[in-house]
């Protein structure tokens, strides 16, 4: 991972088209907000003060972006009993959810116990099976 860096805050995207993009540094990292300034695709170049950062694309057809959602009963239709949904209203912790579906299906002694039953069943061979 390699290191940029910046002479001031002030990008440009070059390509089909100019603009200059909001930038705001937050938690030791750059973030740049385009919001809907991009009207034209294609590959636009990021600079800062005529030095390239990098290559950026967009695409023409926003269909590959489209962030529209499922709903409770489409996602049901859609999966069936292959996921669990689960409320927003209805969870006050998170954490003891997922806790708490862990242990259910914790198969963890039944392990340990097979091992000690074939460790037993292995000493009683080892001591009643006599070859010459």
């Amino acid at each position: 991972q390699s290191q940029i860096v910046l002479k001031d805050m002030t990008l440009k995207l070059s390509g089909p088209e100019e603009i200059i993009p909001s930038v705001q540094m937050a938690q030791n990292q750059l973030n740049i907000e385009i919001y809907d300034q991009i009207n034209k695709s294609g590959i636009y170049e990021l600079k800062n003060n005529e030095v390239s950062l990098g290559f950026v694309a967009f695409n023409e057809n926003r269909l590959e972006s489209d962030l529209s959602i499922f709903n409770k009963t489409q996602l049901i239709d859609l999966l069936g009993d292959k996921i669990k949904l689960l409320d927003n209203d209805k969870i006050n912790d998170f954490t003891s959810l997922i806790k708490e579906s862990k242990e259910k299906h914790s198969y963890w002694w039944l392990l340990i116990l097979g091992t000690l039953l074939f460790l037993i069943l292995e000493s009683v061979l080892i001591r009643y099976w006599k070859t010459s």
